[in-house]
């Protein structure tokens, strides 16, 4: 990744703020909730309440941040609280949830209703997900530029925002994440006439994986009908691209992949890019619908370790829809 980079704003939750959250809102007896607690809409709404509160000073800033077209990124460090390596862990996670949820409120994952979906990286799940053909879902695999969606009621939107808490990331080699704004891109307009406004091409999307523990993993293949640009009303591009593009809805020829190689090379080629190192208890909060984001891939794992990577990704309820979804 050549282009010319920017540190995106970091902020930093002062440990003494955490662990006042911590003690106040998330400890019973001395032990934490559980994160599956979160699916309780009156303990999530308590948390979510609390952290606009214990978080005030630095909210605004980050939401100033996030809808500034020409930035749309930010990272907040979680510290540690206490010294319990697991207990830590789960308190981490949920300060980051809470602050979240205050900053982007977040659709329920499709399979256990919490306002997050969580993703465990080992050995052995990249071994099931490489037997089945996937790519694309392996901490090192490579994760290209791209916009994530969304699927609710068949209809595919476009998030408005998207989080990324890494609860800890057991790879000496973790690199950067990155991210494009749209608005940055020079030749943005050319390729937005070239492709088209709300002209809808069909996608194979990026599979759903569940593991559940067996020796085989849950695959989820789904085709759509989306657009990868549309207007939004405020006068933004709002982008969408994700999975493999299949060709124009109405031709069925393989036109998009001429228009993908054109964005791809068009984002590679953008003077403007902000990273991210990627580090443990470190939330990333970006504006999905007003860029393109991808990472490098996790190398010289930690030895050990059974599991390389733990992460919680959550996707705003607002946001712009871009097609619908044909198959799956």
């Amino acid at each position: 990744m050549n282009a010319a980079q920017s540190q995106a704003p970091v902020f930093s939750i002062p440990v003494e703020n955490a662990r006042d959250f911590a003690c106040n809102n998330l400890l019973i007896d001395d032990f934490p909730l559980s994160l599956a607690q979160t699916r309780d809409k009156s303990v999530m709404a308590k948390l979510t309440e609390q952290a606009s509160l214990f978080f005030v000073d630095m909210i605004p800033e980050i939401k100033r941040q996030l809808d500034n077209p020409f930035v749309g990124i930010v990272a907040i460090d979680v510290p540690q609280v206490f010294d319990d390596a697991t207990v830590d862990a789960i308190v981490g996670s949920l300060i980051a949830v809470s602050l979240t949820q205050a900053i982007m409120p977040s659709l329920p994952d499709r399979e256990n209703n919490t306002p997050f979906s969580i993703f465990t990286a080992s050995k052995d799940n990249s071994k099931k997900q490489d037997h089945v053909g996937i790519r694309g879902l392996s901490p090192t695999d490579v994760l290209d530029f791209h916009s994530d969606g969304a699927i609710t009621n068949g209809k595919l939107s476009v998030p408005d925002y998207i989080s990324i808490f890494n609860v800890f990331i057991n790879y000496r080699d973790r690199g950067n994440f990155y991210w494009v704004p749209t608005c940055t891109i020079q030749s943005l307009s050319q390729i937005v006439e070239k492709v088209g406004l709300s002209q809808e091409y069909c996608f194979s999307l990026t599979p759903a994986v569940y593991d559940n523990g067996q020796s085989s993993v849950k695959i989820v293949d789904r085709r759509a009908r989306a657009a990868i640009f549309t207007r939004a009303p405020d006068g933004s591009i709002t982008t969408f691209m994700n999975g493999t593009f299949e060709g124009h809805a109405d031709t069925g020829t393989d036109q998009a992949k001429d228009i993908t190689t054109e964005i791809k090379g068009a984002i590679a080629a953008n003077p403007v890019r902000y990273l991210i190192p990627q580090e443990s208890r470190r939330l990333i909060i970006l504006n999905n619908a007003n860029g393109f984001h991808a990472r490098d891939i996790f190398e010289n794992p930690m030895e050990g370790y059974a599991v390389t990577r733990t992460y919680l990704r959550s996707a705003s309820i607002s946001g712009k829809v871009v097609g619908r979804i044909i198959e799956g």
